[in-house]
Parts: structure tokens; sequence; C-alpha cells
């Protein structure tokens, strides 16, 4: 289960950054990377909420995280089978379909508004208004409306691309990193093992045999005295 977890977290994570990740318009310079911290904005030019709202329902953003979902969704109901079938294991088709509904119940609840709604800050710290307002009237263009219209499509087609071209070098990979994880594991030295406790000292003191009793302090080196005889009776 952690390891579905953290493939659906995987999958979350890049849907939301390539669905933020317009295709760089012919003619456009490239973006300079990013610097460590993005320089203040004007109070004057500071974008509101529902700027950044407008942004993003110009780039598509919620559709095309939809989309991308859509396609990851099917590659995870797909690596499920190759999964079962790799185990050796034989699912019947109801347990297929069963298996496939757990996975559309998962995805059911990712929470795409609140995550735009997390993004709002980031893009008002990286752009003003009048940036914001100029990106949408790009996008608001033919041009921009051509590259948004096809953009999800050539995601999810890429998407596939890449996961066929994963799947064939993923084997080899791993038995790459096994075998050298292995002969690391081999030169490190064993971790030191904790020292035994030291057993208990034997008692030297002989112990007492059952049913003896010790004598009494005020009895102890006190003997009995003997009963006096009566004395013998002259004969007349």
């Amino acid at each position: 289960m952690k390891r579905v977890g953290l493939l659906m977290f995987c999958c979350l994570f890049a849907a939301f950054a390539l669905a933020q990740a317009p295709t760089q318009p012919a003619g456009d310079p490239a973006p300079t990377p990013a610097t460590a911290s993005a320089p203040a904005i004007p109070a004057a030019d500071a974008a509101s909420k529902q700027d950044v709202m407008n942004l993003l329902s110009a780039l598509k953003v919620k559709e095309n995280m939809a989309n991308m979902l859509e396609g990851m969704r099917d590659q995870m109901k797909k690596g499920a089978r190759q999964g079962i079938a790799a185990r050796r294991l034989t699912a019947t088709d109801a347990q297929v379909s069963q298996m496939d509904g757990m996975i559309d119940d998962m995805f059911k609840q990712v929470p795409l508004d609140e995550m735009l709604d997390a993004m709002v800050p980031v893009y008002q710290k990286h752009l003003s208004k009048p940036e914001m307002a100029a990106i949408s009237s790009f996008y608001m263009s033919p041009a921009g409306q051509k590259l948004l219209s096809e953009q999800p499509a050539m995601m999810q087609e890429g998407f596939q691309a890449g996961g066929s071209l994963m799947e064939s070098r993923m084997e080899p990979m791993m038995k790459q990193l096994d075998e050298r994880m292995q002969k690391l594991e081999a030169e490190m030295t064993p971790a030191a093992q904790p020292a035994a406790a030291p057993a208990p000292a034997k008692s030297k003191s002989t112990p007492a045999k059952a049913g003896a009793t010790k004598p009494s302090a005020s009895r102890a080196g006190t003997a009995k005295p003997a009963a006096a005889k009566p004395a013998a009776t002259p004969k007349p």
C-alpha cells in the first residue's frame, strides 16, 4: 500500500506540473532559469486571486490536469495487470473489474479545485497583474487556443510513449542498479555488534537444606540442664 500511495503522489505531482507548463510558443525566447528568490512585485501591480484564476482558466490548467490524470489512471491499471502476471497469479474478470474500480475510486478523490487554490499565492509571488494579462491575451488568441486544444492529446500521447520506452528499459536498469548496490554493500564494514551482558556472579554460600531449621539466637549455645535425680532412701 505504501508503494501505491507513493506512485499516486508522483502521478499527482507530475500531472499538476505538466498541466501548468504549456508548450513554449514559437518565436518566444527560452525562459531564463528561476532565481533563488523572485523580486518583489509592487503593490500596485499585485494580482488578485481572480486574476490568477482567469490565467489558469485561459491556460486550461484544470482540464489539462484531468486529462493527464486520466492517462495516468489507465497506465496504473495496466501496471496492476502486469504486476498480477509477474506474480504468476490468475485473476477473474470480476476481480480485474474490482481492481479497476479501486483505482478509479482513488483518482476520484483527487482535490483538483483545492490544488488550484493552493497555487494562487505562488502565481501572485512570481507574476504581476500586467504579466498575467499579457499571458492570458496570447492564450486567448487563435494560436494560443490551438496550442491549448492540442496540448492534452500531445501530453497524453507523450506520456504513453515515454511509459512504453521506460517499460523496455526498466528491467535492465533495475538489474544494473541491483548489481551495483550488492557490490557496494559487499565493501561496507559490518556494524559492530553490542557487547553481551556479563552473566550474574554465582553465590559462594551453600544453600540450606530443605526442612532444616536454624536455631534461634536466644537458644544458640545454651544447653538444657539435666533433671535432678531423687536422693536414695537409706535402709533401716
